[in-house]
């Protein structure tokens, strides 16, 4: 397109010289009288050399605040037939009191008017489409026009970076027949079926598709290559993610289909024949339900019922299951130490019991970890305890002890973990594990956890964690509650024991108090220490005779020896305000309700006793 006559007489430059394409003229933008303005006859180009800027025909005319600027857009682009000039010269001539707005709408309607139709038929399709008086395929859109493969000719600050073709068509479409999405404007309007495409092609897709969701059906139809099948699945995600009940399909093209084979080019091979069985073959699209997700393992139901659920294996029977990450909390004295060196090197040699409960599956490589005793105090127990046994582990013991510094041993531990790749992880003890300083708060002891799931999870070791209760609480014996540590280290354990002193030297009461996904007996087992080794004496049916203090033991006893073996309160406050003068009837009473409540009597009436059991004396556990 010529464009001289449009600067010259549109623009009224004046005193322009040409050479050629190129021209001199006076800046209609200042006040010039030596001409410097540079125009350009073929692009429509401008350039003032004095300063006042460049650019093209529709910036020219925004620069000089003329009414018509939204024609030059067209101008510019050479989008122009002899309808669209008669129809912009009758805007000029009943313009006037016509505002800027109702010139804009005017321009909306002409738009559709660009250049030479693609004969397409008298169909709707034919407003989106045209041809510039340079051959090129010119698409119509909302916000802007795009000239194919090539530029957008944006409306001005309206962004056009991706939008749907056809937009307006889709309130008239049948709803209840699918929406068909194709890659490119052309696969669009040949096709014979109602559906879009997106101005970007299959790479991207508009911020907005809501308008898309109003049909039940959507079937994608994007070209035979790698590009389409990727954005097939990425337009199908998006589709299900924010409308997950609509149906969306993927058309599968039939293999042997040249590379990047599409609906335009198949109108022309075999009018549309592929097309029908590429939809007759499409694919419905389900999101996949992620397998892993952080933290968690993901299982279907039909997984679920599909998978046999694994038996529990023990280490050792009733105390250690394997994969578990277990707990042996107790009284400071109740000798915890002890027992975790010698369960550890019970499983390290492959003994066949530990304190009576089965060791399985032979020797297993064990790491001890010391972080309370010290090196030198290690190592002694270690001697004593494996005198014990024909010892034969020690390719499957790997101790470390910590010094006094506060720290998380986490790192460490992975670190020996990694090298050594032992089966089982002893932890002696929690509390000096790491630099947690208040156990009682979740979010201290959320380090804590976190760092023991992590590694259970990472090597698939069983970990045995040694805790400690908290002082006083006597009466609540063996109970979870009296272990020092937040709700959160407690609900995280998945196999947990407890352990206290009794009123007897060297004799403890142990009892698992909770367990996860495993048979449990609750029985409380009474274990003797004995130069440096546990051994299971028995089950006890009644653990209070054993939480007695000694020095309450022999008062009751003192008072007990005097009394016939039936009695009653009276008798009983006779003997002891004749054995305890200045102790008060209040304290007589409060001692004989506490040594009822024990198997030593048996109340058989009200104030009325009868004497059961005698305390048992150290030298009969022994």
């Amino acid at each position: 397109m010529n464009y001289r006559s449009i600067f010259e007489n549109n623009f009224n430059i004046k005193k322009v010289r040409w050479n050629e394409s190129q021209g001199i003229g006076l800046c209609p933008l200042h006040d010039d009288t030596n001409p410097s303005f540079s125009i350009n006859k073929d692009n429509g180009l401008w350039k003032c050399f004095s300063g006042c800027g460049s650019g093209n025909l529709y910036q020219l005319a925004e620069r000089l605040n003329m009414s018509n600027k939204h024609e030059y857009i067209k101008i510019q682009h050479g989008l122009h037939s002899s309808n669209v000039i008669k129809a912009i010269n009758g805007i000029k001539k009943h313009s006037e009191g016509i505002d800027e707005i109702k010139i804009r709408r005017k321009y909306e309607m002409l738009k559709n008017l660009y250049g030479e139709r693609v004969n397409l038929g008298d169909n709707y399709k034919n407003k989106y489409v045209g041809k510039d008086d340079k051959g090129n395929t010119v698409f119509i859109y909302p916000n802007g026009i795009k000239i194919h493969k090539k530029y957008w000719i944006k409306k001005v600050s309206i962004d056009s970076s991706n939008q749907i073709f056809m937009i307006d068509e889709l309130m008239h479409f049948d709803k209840n027949k699918p929406l068909h999405i194709f890659e490119g404007e052309k696969d669009a309007l040949a096709s014979p079926l109602q559906g879009i495409s997106f101005s970007s092609g299959c790479q991207s897709i508009p911020k907005d598709i809501s308008a898309l969701y109003k049909f039940d059906d959507i079937v994608i139809l994007y070209d035979n290559d790698i590009y389409g099948k990727e954005g097939s699945k990425t337009l199908a995600e998006r589709i299900k993610s924010e409308s997950p009940n609509t149906m969306v399909k993927i058309a599968q093209w039939e293999s042997s289909l040249p590379k990047g084979y599409d609906v335009y080019d198949d109108g022309k091979e075999t009018k549309f024949e592929k097309l029908n069985e590429a939809i007759i073959n499409a694919v419905v699209y389900e999101i996949t339900t992620p397998i892993k997700l952080e933290g968690f393992t993901v299982m279907t139901g039909k997984k679920a019922s599909n998978t046999t659920p694994k038996e529990t294996e023990w280490i050792i029977e009733n105390i250690l299951p394997k994969g578990f990450n277990s707990c042996l909390a107790g009284t400071t004295g109740s000798k915890k130490s002890m027992w975790a060196i010698q369960l550890a090197l019970s499983i390290a040699n492959g003994e066949k019991d530990f304190c009576g409960n089965r060791i399985k599956g032979g020797s297993r490589k064990v790491l001890f970890i010391d972080t309370e005793l010290g090196k030198d105090e290690l190592i002694r127990r270690y001697h004593r305890i494996k005198r014990k046994i024909d010892w034969q582990g020690d390719d499957n013991i790997m101790m470390m002890s910590k010094g006094g510094t506060t720290m998380d041993i986490w790192e460490q531990t992975e670190i020996m973990i990694h090298a050594f790749r032992p089966e089982v992880v002893i932890i002696d003890s929690m509390y000096n594990a790491t630099s947690v300083s208040d156990f009682s708060k979740s979010t201290g002891m959320s380090k804590v956890t976190d760092a023991l799931a992590t590694i259970k999870e990472k090597y698939g070791v069983t970990i045995l964690i040694i805790a400690h209760f908290n002082k006083g609480n006597d009466e609540q014996a063996t109970h979870i509650d009296r272990m020092q540590g937040s709700a959160v280290f407690k609900n995280s354990i998945e196999f947990q024991m407890c352990m206290i002193q009794t009123n007897v030297d060297n004799f403890n009461i142990f009892q698992v108090q909770k367990t996860r996904g495993v048979p449990f007996d609750r029985s409380y087992i009474g274990l003797k220490w004995d130069d440096f080794w546990f051994t299971t004496k028995g089950i006890i049916e009644d653990i209070s005779d054993y939480l007695v203090t000694e020095h309450k033991k022999k008062r009751w006893t003192s008072v007990m020896d005097d009394l016939s073996d039936r009695f009653d309160t009276k008798d009983w406050l006779n003997v002891f305000n004749s054995k305890f003068q200045g102790m008060s009837e209040r304290t007589g009473k409060a001692w004989l309700s506490e040594i009822s409540r024990t198997q030593q009597v048996d109340k058989i009436a009200h104030g009325l006793y009868e004497k059961k059991l005698k305390l048992i004396e150290e030298n009969e556990i022994n």
